[in-house]
């Protein structure tokens, strides 16, 4: 396990958690990440565990995103994301985020929200 001051990364065969504590600037974001695309091959799922974290601002938010896209592009593999405590708009920021990546929950949102 990787520990630094508001991350923690967790890794098994095929899987691994990063956890997020705390205020989480854009730099600190982009260590983390440097961290999971070191990651063996193998490791085809990332969850990123925002449970413990302040509310991420718009900036933080569409980096996370843009991230998890690359991540999941460059393996073929899958991300989820649990959003901090209180964030009932984390989905609708997803869903308007301009790169495009977003939850599952708020993929589905979005085909429901076309088909109307």
């Amino acid at each position: 396990m990787m520990q630094n001051e508001h991350f923690a990364l967790e890794a098994h065969p095929g899987a691994a958690t990063l956890y997020v504590t705390g205020a989480v600037s854009v730099p600190a974001l982009l260590r983390a990440m440097r961290h999971c695309e070191g990651l063996p091959t193998e490791t085809l799922l990332l969850r990123v565990d925002l449970s413990a974290a302040e509310p991420l601002d718009q900036g933080t938010l569409r980096v996370l995103w843009h991230s998890l896209r690359r991540w999941r592009e460059v393996r073929g593999a899958v991300t989820r994301v649990s959003p901090p405590p209180g964030t009932h708009n984390f989905v609708t920021e997803a869903l308007h985020a301009p790169c495009r990546t977003m939850t599952r929950r708020a993929h589905f949102a979005r085909m429901l929200t076309r088909r109307r």
